[in-house]
């Protein structure tokens, strides 16, 4: 029983983070792309894409340890650590930089606009939003 909990802990704490993340990517959230945090090295903040890709790695942690403890062979195991190294790497990698591949479109635009951090606060308007603009009534 105890163990149940444990994992159930760690896939929450890591859905905690990858739910956000999911957000960061689709664009639904993205106020954090317009200030840069003190621990960011980079040009332009990715914590939103930082939250994504350790809510990966620590979910899939907890799988491989899952898949350990049940048994499974050892390539899914290994399959998963090589997924845990790849999403580790970015998570680390995301502090600077990432690839313009690994970002969304959203953020590619804005970034190539000039990168105003007024623009991204402005939800549900612009160029930056998933819903066109409402018209304005007169």
């Amino acid at each position: 029983m105890m163990e149940f909990l444990i994992f159930a802990g760690i896939y929450l704490w890591g859905a905690l983070m990858l739910i956000p993340g999911i957000g960061a990517y689709r664009g639904t959230w993205r106020r954090w792309a317009a200030r840069r945090q003190h621990y960011e090295l980079g040009k332009h903040s990715y914590l939103g894409f930082t939250l994504f890709y350790a809510g990966l790695a620590i979910m899939l942690t907890a799988t491989v340890s899952l898949t350990v403890v049940l048994g499974a062979p050892q390539v899914v195991s290994d399959a998963i650590v090589v997924g845990i190294a790849a999403s580790g790497i970015l998570c680390a990698a995301s502090a600077a930089y990432l690839p313009r591949i690994l970002l969304p479109s959203w953020f590619r635009r804005w970034i190539d606009d000039g990168a105003h951090p007024q623009d991204v606060l402005q939800a549900g308007r612009g160029p930056y939003s998933l819903r066109p603009p409402t018209p304005v009534r007169k």
